[in-house]
Formats: structure tokens, sequence, C-alpha cells
């Protein structure tokens, strides 16, 4: 089974720590199931400066594709980070490269090839969902918190499995999730940070919970790690359960670590 990230990757850049690591959903996502031994491309820009070098560097060490992760004239997109308490803290970013940045062709056909396809909004890519899903592809989407977003009744249909992030189990997030699958969509899941995660397949809901650690270094990347190792689990035909628990063991493994992988 192959893996396609497609869409935004940026650096996360510590200025007052001087330190930085290659990101994006879709980066965190194909470093994470990678560790699960699924293959798993990255489809996406870089500048031709240092952080496009770290991060080309970054993925060829972990063995992920990197043939269709294109070096462009420009900078690498940047968002300037603080870590306090622990948690991150967003601060201006530069979209460099990914501003204008857009499928090829040739993009377009690699990723065909994959069996599932990984990308979320700001991958720019949802418009050829229907295209993908032709090709036989399976579409793995992580909403995060825009989960009113305009357009979010015109990518449901289109999905496969898809990734919420709220802020704990009730019922309008359950109703939400009945509602994704009525679009379509074999399997939702949502996550709650510390408060676990939730699954619906349209019989019933799955509650996980989480990996306790003793001690949480960063938050970034809890989510796509989270995703990363559920997805891994149905891949391998794992039931619902061990897969929100395989999600969950990885999310602890990573928080853990200064990088989100």
């Amino acid at each position: 089974m192959k893996v396609a990230a497609v869409g935004y990757s940026c650096m996360d850049v510590y200025d007052n720590l001087d330190r930085s690591y290659p990101t994006g959903n879709g980066v965190d996502f194909a470093l994470n199931i990678k560790k699960k031994g699924i293959h798993a491309s990255v489809v996406s820009a870089v500048g031709k400066d240092r952080y496009g070098e770290q991060m080309l560097k970054t993925l060829a060490e972990s063995d992920i594709d990197i043939s269709h992760l294109r070096i462009e004239k420009g900078s690498t997109a940047v968002i300037h980070m603080q870590l306090i308490n622990n948690d991150r803290v967003h601060g201006y970013s530069t979209d460099g490269v990914m501003a204008n940045y857009y499928l090829t062709e040739s993009d377009f056909e690699f990723i065909k090839q994959h069996d599932y396809i990984h990308t979320d909004y700001f991958g720019r890519v949802y418009g050829l969902l229907p295209e993908f899903k032709k090709a036989g592809c399976q579409v793995v989407f992580d909403f995060s918190e825009f989960l009113e977003d305009k357009d979010i009744h015109l990518i449901m249909p289109h999905v496969d499995y898809a990734l919420f992030s709220y802020s704990g189990h009730d019922q309008w997030i359950e109703d939400k999730m009945k509602w994704a699958h009525s679009q379509g969509v074999k399997v939702v899941v949502a996550t709650f940070g510390e408060k676990g995660s939730l699954a619906f397949d349209g019989q019933q809901f799955y509650e996980g919970a989480i990996t306790k650690v003793e001690k949480v270094t960063n938050t970034v990347g809890a989510g796509d790690s989270f995703f990363a190792g559920f997805m891994a689990g149905i891949i391998n035909q794992l039931s619902i359960p061990e897969c929100l628990q395989q999600g969950a063991d990885l999310a602890a493994n990573v928080i853990q670590r200064f990088e989100p992988y």
C-alpha cells in the first residue's frame, strides 16, 4: 500500500530557541505513517534555500519518496513559533513558494498511482478529489478545527476517512460525525486532545483513550501522528478500537519529542 501526502509543507522556526524542523500536516502524517511500515510520498514544494535543504534531508533520511517534492526558485514556507509551557504559539508566517503552489500534470499522474491520498484545506487540491477517487485512490482528509467551513459540504462526499479536531465528546460532534458518514465517509475520527478520541463507522461510536506519558515536551503534531497511526491500522485491517489505540500510542511518542514525528 502506498500513501501520498499532498499539500502545504513548511518549516516551524523557533527563533527564541534557535531551532527549526520541517512540518505541515502532510509532512507530519507521512513521517509518522512511515514509522508503521507504510510507503509514503510527499507531494509539495520547497524553495532553494537552507530550509528547503533541511526539508529534503529530513524526508530522505526517513525514506520518504520525495520525487515530487519540487524545488522552486524562492523561499521555503516558514511559520515562526514560540514554545510556551510546552504548547505551541504561532507567530507570523511567510508562504514563500507555497503561495502559488499547484499540481503539475506529472504530479497528478504520480498521485493517482497511490492507494491513499492525504490532504487538508491548505493543500489546495480538494477540487481534484473526485478525479483521484475516480482513479481508485482513497481520500484521507484532515479537516482540523474547520468543521463549519463554507466548503465542507463540497469536500465531504469525496472523502473516505475524515479527521476532526474538537473540544470534547458532546452531541454536536456526534451529529457532525453522523452527517459526515451520511455523505459517504467510511470512518470519521474526532480527536479531543487530552480528552481522548472518538470514531464512527456508521454502525456505532468507539471511544479511544489517550496513552499517558510522564512528560509532554511539545504538542505539535499530536493530531497528525494520531491520524497516521489510525490510518496505518486501517491499512493493516485492524479493528477500529485497535486503530484508535495505535493512534494514541503514536501520538504519545511524538509529544515527548521536540519534533512532531
